[in-house]
């Protein structure tokens, strides 16, 4: 059980596969080369050695709003479960949830209601008791087919722990200042590289060119304050480091297949049934 005041920024990864359930709090979702947003009952299976982090939002003044972030986080070494275990026909729902993992997924429906509870359960139970249950909740969540993958299909990470601190420090300045104007060449001076060498970087690591993933910073942010708050889409477009609105409806459309103002009807429509 992981209990902080807020989740920080930390770009990371390793070779255990990863199950984490989130009980309390909101924020923003990295994993791979998808950006997201998470929040309470967000159920997520992570293969080995994919880069990811959990970052929270400031949950702001007033009541009903939880000042701690709490989740549930499971690793387990991709051997506890050998081929010879793995290959049993028993095994075939499972084995699906470890392919797709491998670019990170979070389950849906029941499946994420009934994985938190399971969770919470197991937390409480004696090691091989928790061992049974923890292959008993992977095959029952493979057997509903209830998740999306996160990441994109073609995504392979470049990984090198001598990088890792690199791109950490260029990947929590971007999301934490990315309302900030910010040039390309603030980014590579944060990396200490040129900036040719370090788009070639970025890209390798994240899969995304640095302004592209920058502007889906931008948009994922936006997306948020469309739904917590009733500023003006021109005051959401400032906050989010954009200067021209038109660039700015350009860019989110781009990102969300719809205009700011068609969004925010549809996230408050949906708030509603």
């Amino acid at each position: 059980m992981l209990e902080q005041k807020r989740f920080e920024f930390y770009w990371h990864y390793h070779p255990e596969i990863e199950l984490t359930c989130i009980l309390k709090g909101e924020g923003t979702r990295l994993v791979g080369d998808h950006i997201g947003e998470y929040g309470p009952n967000d159920l997520v299976l992570i293969g080995p050695n994919v880069p990811h982090t959990w970052q929270s939002k400031d949950p702001g003044p007033g009541p009903g709003r939880s000042k701690r972030n709490k989740a549930i986080v499971v690793q387990f070494p991709q051997e506890l479960l050998t081929h010879q275990f793995l290959d049993l026909p028993e095994m075939d729902a499972v084995n699906a949830l470890f392919a797709d993992a491998e670019a990170g997924i979070r389950f849906t429906g029941l499946s994420a209601k009934r994985g938190r509870q399971q969770l919470l359960e197991l937390h409480s139970l004696p090691d091989l008791d928790r061992l049974l249950g923890l292959i008993g909740l992977l095959d029952q969540l493979g057997r509903t087919g209830e998740w999306i993958r996160l990441g994109s299909a073609g995504y392979t990470p470049h990984l090198n722990r001598k990088t890792e601190k690199r791109l950490d420090r260029v990947l929590h300045y971007l999301h934490s200042a990315f309302n900030n104007n910010i040039r390309l060449a603030d980014l590579a001076s944060i990396a200490a590289m040129n900036e040719t060498a370090f788009s070639r970087f970025f890209q390798s690591q994240t899969g995304k060119p640095p302004i592209a993933y920058l502007n889906e910073v931008r948009v994922r942010q936006a997306c948020q304050m469309l739904v917590h708050t009733g500023d003006p889409v021109g005051q959401i477009a400032h906050n989010c480091g954009y200067n021209n609105q038109t660039h700015f409806n350009r860019q989110f459309r781009r990102y969300t297949r719809c205009s700011p103002a068609e969004y925010r009807k549809l996230r408050h429509g949906r708030s509603r049934l």
